[in-house]
This record gives structure tokens, sequence and C-alpha cells, in this order.
């Protein structure tokens, strides 16, 4: 006979236990509990780097022109015109890359610990670069 602690539960498991929310932060506490703390520093960083550009762009965004320039040529030149809107590009690119090499690193971490540094070091500097090219079409 099963005791009332061994039994098994009539009630419905809390519903919030399987939200898709629950599951990314379950996901992401797994993925920092496996990298190390020099991984770790570096998806901060990365992270950190993405949000303040998110923010810069966002902020900026209602004191530009409607139309504005939005790539340039090797001799300077303008050559492609857009809405304002389209600078959103830039953090989407950066959330992008730090998925794509976050899953990459997460991969590779267990087999190559250096790989996954020199992969999370790239999302890094693509978030730098991108920063750079926001400073740069809004200036």
């Amino acid at each position: 006979m099963l005791s009332d602690s061994e039994a098994p539960s009539s009630q419905p498991q809390n519903e919030t236990d399987s939200s898709p929310l629950r599951r990314l932060r379950m996901t992401l506490g797994t993925f920092l509990q496996q990298l190390d703390r020099i991984a770790t520093v570096l998806v901060v960083a990365a992270v950190a780097l993405d949000g303040a550009i998110w923010l810069y762009v966002g902020l900026r965004q209602r004191f530009l022109p409607d139309v504005l320039p939005i790539h340039y040529n090797t001799a300077g030149q303008v050559d492609r015109v857009g809405v304002r809107e389209q600078l959103f590009i830039l953090p989407v690119i950066g959330v992008t890359i730090l998925v794509l090499n976050g899953a990459l690193a997460y991969v590779v971490n267990s087999r190559e610990p250096a790989l996954s540094y020199v992969i999370l070091s790239v999302s890094v500097a693509v978030q730098l670069l991108l920063a750079g090219a926001a400073i740069q079409l809004i200036h």
C-alpha cells in the first residue's frame, strides 16, 4: 500500500510548469550551468551589448527623420535609403548571431571548451560592430 507521499497525485500538474517561458528559463539555466565563468561572462557581455543596441536605437529613433541613409558605398556616398524603423535590423541581426553562436558553443563546450570561448567571443565582437554601425548611422 502506498503512503500519502507515494500516492500518485490525482490533481493535474500546474499548467505554468510546462509554459514556454518556464521551459526557456530552465534551458537558459542549464546552458549557463554547463558553461564556466569565462563563457558566462562572454554570454552576459554579448546580451548586454545587444540590449544596449536595442535601447539606443529605440530611444533615438523618434528624433530621426522619416527617411534616412542606411547604407554607404566604399566612397562614402549614400547608396541606400530607408525608413527609420529599418534601423532595428541591427539588433535583430545581433540577437540572431547571439542565439546561433550560443547554441553552437553549448554543443561544442563539452568536447572543446576553448572553441566555445572563440565562438562566444565572436558574438561579442559582432555586437560591438553592430553597435558601431548603429551609432554611425544615427549620427
